[in-house]
């Protein structure tokens, strides 16, 4: 029997009481990642290839908004779905994010029930598509008319 591919999180905030109120509201199938700046973020994307990332905007150094911006504009991560977590709460701020590519923007404090749907929406979606994406062997197998 095949197993369920995990998927991968990354959650990308410079406080780590947000990382252990997101990890709360995971499910046990999801391994989660932690970075707390932008520039060791860019370095875990290309190493764990996570399926979803958990942005904040505000950290030292590179803010979330440039983080996107440089994830988006890469070929090799600019599939990777956004949700931006933040407690930049003005609504300028929330269009500039959706507008930089984030699939959405949740501010702090959060719901945890909320993003808890929201992050499980968007797995559900993730394995939809892998799960459509493997070609049928069934074409590649059937016999030619003669």
């Amino acid at each position: 029997m095949a197993s369920k591919k995990a998927n991968k999180i990354l959650v990308i905030d410079a406080d780590s009481d947000i990382l252990d109120s997101l990890i709360a509201v995971l499910n046990d199938e999801v391994s989660v990642s932690f970075a707390s700046e932008g520039t060791k973020a860019l370095e875990l994307v290309a190493q764990h290839k996570p399926d979803l990332i958990l942005l904040d905007v505000v950290m030292p150094g590179m803010d979330g908004f440039e983080v996107c911006t440089q994830l988006k504009e890469n070929p090799d991560t600019q599939h990777i779905p956004i949700i931006f977590v933040t407690g930049k709460t003005d609504g300028q701020d929330m269009v500039k994010g959706l507008t930089l590519g984030a699939v959405d923007y949740i501010t702090k404090p959060f719901d945890p029930e909320i993003v808890a749907a929201k992050i499980e929406n968007i797995l559900k979606q993730i394995t939809a598509t892998r799960a459509s994406s493997i070609p049928e062997q069934s074409e590649a197998t059937a016999p030619t008319g003669s």
